[in-house]
């Protein structure tokens, strides 16, 4: 096939539209991810965060790029820092402090794989 013999690209106004109010969306929600991370104490909400995280930016580049500039990996830091204090304040022996062990090595895992590029081979699983 020529090059001559293709047809024009047709300047479809209507699915740039639609990208950019996905984009829009997608950075919201992100937003609003971040917001969750930093602000809440409970810590089943901070468990379905972390994998909402991990989902979107386990495998994708586009993910983890609009999770950084949604300061996602600023907030999952400050979160983790922040549980790795209250475990230290928590006896061993509580129930709750399993429970936080766990979520900081999730949160912690979560971190990795947003930091991480998609050209290393590794595995992507946390559970």
């Amino acid at each position: 096939m020529n090059v001559c013999d293709r047809k024009p690209l047709r300047k479809d106004t209507e699915s740039n539209y639609e990208f950019s109010f996905f984009t829009l969306v997608i950075a919201v929600f992100l937003l609003s991810l971040a917001t969750r991370l930093n602000e809440s104490e409970n810590l089943e909400e901070l468990e379905c965060v972390g994998v909402t995280l991990w989902a979107v930016t386990a495998n994708s580049e586009k993910g983890k790029v609009a999770a950084k500039r949604a300061k996602c990996t600023a907030a999952l830091t400050n979160t983790i820092q922040r549980l790795l204090m209250k475990q230290h304040l928590l006896a061993t022996g509580e129930p709750s402090a399993s429970a936080l062990s766990a979520l900081i090595s999730l949160l912690d895992k979560v971190s990795t794989v947003q930091n991480s590029n998609n050209n290393n081979d590794h595995n992507n699983s946390f559970m």
